[in-house]
Protein backbone atom coordinates (compact mmCIF):
# COMPACT_ATOMS: atom_id res chain seq x y z
CA UNK A 1 0.00 0.00 0.00
CA UNK A 2 2.48 2.61 1.20
CA UNK A 3 4.55 1.68 -1.89
CA UNK A 4 1.34 2.50 -4.44
CA UNK A 5 0.76 5.39 -2.72
CA UNK A 6 4.61 6.46 -3.45
CA UNK A 7 4.50 5.58 -7.25
CA UNK A 8 1.57 8.07 -7.33
CA UNK A 9 2.71 10.48 -5.90
CA UNK A 10 5.64 10.42 -8.02
CA UNK A 11 3.99 9.94 -11.29
CA UNK A 12 1.90 13.06 -10.07
CA UNK A 13 4.85 15.38 -9.26
CA UNK A 14 6.29 14.11 -12.94
CA UNK A 15 3.23 15.26 -14.58
CA UNK A 16 2.82 18.18 -12.94
CA UNK A 17 3.11 21.28 -15.10
CA UNK A 18 6.53 22.73 -13.35
CA UNK A 19 8.43 19.35 -14.31
CA UNK A 20 5.93 18.94 -17.81
CA UNK A 21 7.25 22.34 -19.06
CA UNK A 22 10.39 22.51 -20.58
CA UNK A 23 11.92 25.25 -23.06
CA UNK A 24 12.06 24.77 -26.63
CA UNK A 25 13.84 27.24 -28.82
CA UNK A 26 11.51 29.12 -31.24
CA UNK A 27 12.78 27.86 -34.63
CA UNK A 28 12.60 30.84 -36.54
CA UNK A 29 15.17 32.31 -33.79
CA UNK A 30 17.05 29.51 -34.09
CA UNK A 31 17.59 29.87 -37.64
CA UNK A 32 18.32 33.54 -36.74
CA UNK A 33 20.94 32.82 -34.51
CA UNK A 34 22.81 29.90 -36.48
CA UNK A 35 22.88 33.06 -39.21
CA UNK A 36 24.31 34.99 -37.03
CA UNK A 37 27.30 32.48 -36.13
CA UNK A 38 28.01 32.13 -39.78
CA UNK A 39 28.06 35.78 -40.85
CA UNK A 40 30.79 36.66 -37.75
CA UNK A 41 34.67 36.42 -38.24
CA UNK A 42 35.66 34.33 -35.22
CA UNK A 43 38.62 32.30 -34.21
CA UNK A 44 37.07 28.61 -33.66
CA UNK A 45 40.16 27.66 -31.94
CA UNK A 46 39.78 30.20 -29.23
CA UNK A 47 35.74 30.42 -29.14
CA UNK A 48 34.12 28.13 -26.28
CA UNK A 49 30.94 29.64 -27.19
CA UNK A 50 29.82 29.87 -30.96
CA UNK A 51 31.66 27.29 -31.97
CA UNK A 52 29.07 24.86 -29.98
CA UNK A 53 26.37 26.24 -31.97
CA UNK A 54 24.94 23.97 -34.65
CA UNK A 55 21.52 22.61 -35.93
CA UNK A 56 21.44 19.17 -33.51
CA UNK A 57 20.61 20.76 -30.28
CA UNK A 58 17.88 23.30 -29.24
CA UNK A 59 19.41 26.64 -29.12
CA UNK A 60 18.06 27.26 -25.50
CA UNK A 61 20.13 24.79 -24.02
CA UNK A 62 23.39 26.78 -26.19
CA UNK A 63 26.44 28.15 -24.21
CA UNK A 64 25.72 31.89 -24.18
CA UNK A 65 21.64 31.53 -25.02
CA UNK A 66 19.40 32.50 -22.44
CA UNK A 67 15.26 31.58 -23.57
CA UNK A 68 12.20 32.55 -21.69
CA UNK A 69 9.53 29.83 -21.08
CA UNK A 70 8.15 30.66 -24.62
CA UNK A 71 10.74 29.73 -26.03
CA UNK A 72 11.79 32.99 -27.24
CA UNK A 73 15.68 34.10 -26.80
CA UNK A 74 15.87 36.87 -24.65
CA UNK A 75 19.69 37.13 -23.37
CA UNK A 76 22.69 36.60 -25.34
CA UNK A 77 26.15 36.86 -24.00
CA UNK A 78 29.05 35.73 -26.90
CA UNK A 79 31.69 38.21 -25.21
CA UNK A 80 34.97 36.89 -25.31
CA UNK A 81 34.85 35.24 -28.40
CA UNK A 82 37.44 36.43 -30.49
CA UNK A 83 35.10 38.21 -32.84
CA UNK A 84 36.33 40.06 -35.94
CA UNK A 85 35.61 42.71 -38.19
CA UNK A 86 32.14 44.79 -38.35
CA UNK A 87 28.62 44.13 -37.65
CA UNK A 88 26.59 44.92 -40.77
CA UNK A 89 23.41 46.46 -40.66
CA UNK A 90 21.38 43.61 -41.97
CA UNK A 91 22.71 41.17 -39.71
CA UNK A 92 19.87 38.64 -38.32
CA UNK A 93 21.47 39.90 -34.75
CA UNK A 94 18.63 43.11 -34.65
CA UNK A 95 16.26 40.67 -35.88
CA UNK A 96 15.99 38.60 -32.53
CA UNK A 97 13.30 40.95 -31.01
CA UNK A 98 12.66 39.65 -28.21
CA UNK A 99 16.49 40.14 -26.60
CA UNK A 100 16.52 41.62 -23.31
CA UNK A 101 20.39 41.14 -22.68
CA UNK A 102 23.12 41.67 -25.34
CA UNK A 103 26.36 40.97 -24.39
CA UNK A 104 29.81 41.64 -27.34
CA UNK A 105 32.04 42.78 -25.14
CA UNK A 106 35.66 42.22 -25.32
CA UNK A 107 36.11 40.96 -29.26
CA UNK A 108 37.45 43.26 -31.69
CA UNK A 109 34.37 44.61 -33.44
CA UNK A 110 34.99 47.60 -35.59
CA UNK A 111 33.44 49.93 -37.38
CA UNK A 112 30.83 52.15 -36.36
CA UNK A 113 27.76 50.66 -34.19
CA UNK A 114 24.98 49.57 -36.75
CA UNK A 115 21.45 51.68 -36.23
CA UNK A 116 19.32 48.79 -36.31
CA UNK A 117 20.64 48.27 -32.84
CA UNK A 118 17.35 50.09 -32.00
CA UNK A 119 15.23 47.77 -33.64
CA UNK A 120 15.74 45.65 -30.09
CA UNK A 121 13.56 47.81 -28.60
CA UNK A 122 12.98 45.25 -25.25
CA UNK A 123 16.93 45.16 -24.25
CA UNK A 124 17.30 46.53 -20.83
CA UNK A 125 21.23 45.81 -20.83
CA UNK A 126 23.86 46.45 -23.45
CA UNK A 127 27.34 45.37 -23.57
CA UNK A 128 29.72 46.94 -26.03
CA UNK A 129 33.01 47.30 -23.87
CA UNK A 130 36.42 46.29 -24.54
CA UNK A 131 35.48 46.02 -28.39
CA UNK A 132 36.88 48.33 -31.11
CA UNK A 133 34.04 50.39 -32.53
CA UNK A 134 34.73 53.77 -33.65
CA UNK A 135 32.85 56.19 -35.16
CA UNK A 136 29.98 58.59 -33.40
CA UNK A 137 27.74 57.22 -30.52
CA UNK A 138 24.27 57.44 -32.50
CA UNK A 139 21.43 59.44 -30.58
CA UNK A 140 18.97 56.42 -32.32
CA UNK A 141 20.27 54.62 -28.84
CA UNK A 142 17.60 56.66 -26.83
CA UNK A 143 15.22 55.06 -28.94
CA UNK A 144 16.10 51.98 -26.58
CA UNK A 145 13.34 52.86 -24.31
CA UNK A 146 13.70 49.81 -22.29
CA UNK A 147 17.48 50.21 -21.58
CA UNK A 148 18.89 49.89 -17.51
CA UNK A 149 22.35 49.59 -17.93
CA UNK A 150 24.90 51.18 -21.24
CA UNK A 151 28.41 50.07 -21.20
CA UNK A 152 30.21 51.15 -24.11
CA UNK A 153 33.76 51.68 -22.18
CA UNK A 154 37.45 50.41 -23.64
CA UNK A 155 36.45 51.63 -27.57
CA UNK A 156 37.07 54.36 -30.06
CA UNK A 157 33.91 56.31 -30.43
CA UNK A 158 34.61 59.84 -31.28
CA UNK A 159 33.39 63.10 -31.83
CA UNK A 160 30.22 64.55 -29.38
CA UNK A 161 28.01 62.73 -27.10
CA UNK A 162 25.15 63.47 -28.76
CA UNK A 163 22.16 65.55 -26.66
CA UNK A 164 19.51 63.20 -27.96
CA UNK A 165 21.02 60.12 -26.44
CA UNK A 166 19.54 60.42 -23.34
CA UNK A 167 15.92 62.32 -24.12
CA UNK A 168 14.85 58.82 -25.05
CA UNK A 169 16.41 57.18 -21.63
CA UNK A 170 13.46 56.66 -18.50
CA UNK A 171 15.15 53.72 -17.09
CA UNK A 172 18.81 54.32 -17.32
CA UNK A 173 20.53 53.56 -13.92
CA UNK A 174 24.45 53.09 -15.34
CA UNK A 175 26.01 54.67 -18.11
CA UNK A 176 29.71 54.04 -18.91
CA UNK A 177 31.20 55.59 -22.16
CA UNK A 178 34.74 55.84 -20.57
CA UNK A 179 38.64 55.43 -22.28
CA UNK A 180 37.12 56.55 -25.51
CA UNK A 181 38.13 59.60 -27.93
CA UNK A 182 34.40 61.81 -27.06
CA UNK A 183 35.30 65.37 -27.13
CA UNK A 184 33.04 68.57 -26.98
CA UNK A 185 30.61 69.57 -24.20
CA UNK A 186 28.78 66.75 -21.28
CA UNK A 187 25.09 67.18 -22.50
CA UNK A 188 22.78 68.46 -19.99
CA UNK A 189 19.82 67.00 -21.06
CA UNK A 190 22.30 63.48 -19.44
CA UNK A 191 20.87 65.20 -15.57
CA UNK A 192 17.69 64.82 -16.73
CA UNK A 193 17.35 60.92 -16.45
CA UNK A 194 15.97 60.70 -12.86
CA UNK A 195 17.09 57.23 -12.80
CA UNK A 196 20.72 57.45 -13.37
CA UNK A 197 22.73 55.82 -10.27
CA UNK A 198 26.59 55.81 -12.16
CA UNK A 199 28.30 57.92 -14.79
CA UNK A 200 31.39 57.17 -15.98
CA UNK A 201 33.06 59.49 -18.71
CA UNK A 202 36.87 59.02 -17.72
CA UNK A 203 39.53 59.49 -19.94
CA UNK A 204 38.10 61.26 -22.79
CA UNK A 205 38.82 64.79 -24.07
CA UNK A 206 35.44 66.33 -22.72
CA UNK A 207 34.64 69.59 -22.08
CA UNK A 208 31.66 71.57 -20.14
CA UNK A 209 29.59 74.85 -20.22
CA UNK A 210 29.19 75.64 -16.62
CA UNK A 211 25.95 77.53 -17.29
CA UNK A 212 23.93 74.74 -18.58
CA UNK A 213 24.56 73.09 -15.09
CA UNK A 214 22.63 75.26 -13.34
CA UNK A 215 20.45 72.22 -12.34
CA UNK A 216 21.35 69.00 -11.97
CA UNK A 217 19.54 67.13 -9.63
CA UNK A 218 19.46 63.16 -10.25
CA UNK A 219 18.09 62.42 -6.76
CA UNK A 220 19.76 58.66 -6.82
CA UNK A 221 23.28 59.87 -8.48
CA UNK A 222 25.53 57.35 -6.37
CA UNK A 223 28.55 57.86 -8.31
CA UNK A 224 30.53 60.11 -11.02
CA UNK A 225 33.70 60.14 -12.63
CA UNK A 226 34.67 62.57 -14.94
CA UNK A 227 38.37 61.98 -14.36
CA UNK A 228 40.78 62.67 -17.10
CA UNK A 229 39.16 65.27 -19.49
CA UNK A 230 39.24 68.89 -20.36
CA UNK A 231 36.69 70.08 -17.54
CA UNK A 232 37.67 73.92 -17.02
CA UNK A 233 36.47 75.99 -14.05
CA UNK A 234 33.97 76.73 -12.08
CA UNK A 235 32.96 73.11 -10.68
CA UNK A 236 29.08 73.89 -10.78
CA UNK A 237 27.71 74.07 -7.45
CA UNK A 238 24.82 72.32 -8.47
CA UNK A 239 26.50 69.14 -7.34
CA UNK A 240 26.05 69.84 -3.80
CA UNK A 241 22.26 69.13 -4.68
CA UNK A 242 23.04 65.14 -5.04
CA UNK A 243 22.13 63.81 -1.66
CA UNK A 244 22.63 60.18 -3.18
CA UNK A 245 26.10 60.89 -4.21
CA UNK A 246 28.90 59.40 -2.69
CA UNK A 247 31.68 59.20 -5.41
CA UNK A 248 33.35 61.83 -6.99
CA UNK A 249 36.20 61.99 -9.50
CA UNK A 250 37.07 65.17 -11.04
CA UNK A 251 40.72 64.64 -11.24
CA UNK A 252 43.19 64.81 -13.98
CA UNK A 253 41.53 68.39 -15.40
CA UNK A 254 41.78 71.77 -15.87
CA UNK A 255 40.05 73.47 -12.90
CA UNK A 256 42.11 76.35 -11.68
CA UNK A 257 39.47 78.43 -9.33
CA UNK A 258 39.28 77.74 -5.60
CA UNK A 259 37.16 75.19 -4.70
CA UNK A 260 34.54 75.41 -1.67
CA UNK A 261 35.22 72.21 0.15
CA UNK A 262 32.52 72.63 3.19
CA UNK A 263 29.68 72.64 0.25
CA UNK A 264 31.15 69.67 -0.73
CA UNK A 265 31.94 67.59 2.78
CA UNK A 266 28.01 68.75 3.60
CA UNK A 267 26.73 65.94 1.37
CA UNK A 268 25.38 63.73 3.58
CA UNK A 269 26.97 60.18 1.44
CA UNK A 270 29.80 61.64 0.01
CA UNK A 271 32.67 59.45 0.81
CA UNK A 272 35.08 59.52 -2.17
CA UNK A 273 36.09 62.90 -3.63
CA UNK A 274 38.75 63.51 -6.00
CA UNK A 275 40.22 66.53 -7.07
CA UNK A 276 44.24 66.19 -7.54
CA UNK A 277 46.01 66.98 -10.82
CA UNK A 278 43.97 69.83 -11.35
CA UNK A 279 45.31 73.76 -10.06
CA UNK A 280 42.63 74.28 -7.41
CA UNK A 281 42.56 76.48 -4.18
CA UNK A 282 40.54 74.50 -1.28
CA UNK A 283 38.87 76.51 1.12
CA UNK A 284 37.60 75.81 3.72
CA UNK A 285 36.91 76.20 7.81
CA UNK A 286 38.02 72.69 8.74
CA UNK A 287 41.67 72.55 9.99
CA UNK A 288 43.72 69.88 8.00
CA UNK A 289 46.89 68.63 9.79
Amino acid sequence: MALSLLLLLLFTVLLSPTFAQTKHCIENEKTLLLELKNQLVFDSSYSEILVHWNQKDDCCSWEGVECDDAGHVIRLGINNEGILGGLNESSSLFRLNYLEELNLAHNLISGSLPHNITNLKRLSSLDLSGCSFSGAIPSMLGNLTQLVDLKMAYNNFGGSIPSGLFEGFSKVEYIDLSINSLSGSIPVSMFNVPSLREIYLYLNQLSWKVDEFAVVNISQLYWLDFSYNRLESPIPNSFINLPSLNYLDLSYNLFNDTFQLDEFLSLPNLESLHLSNNSLSLSSSYSFL
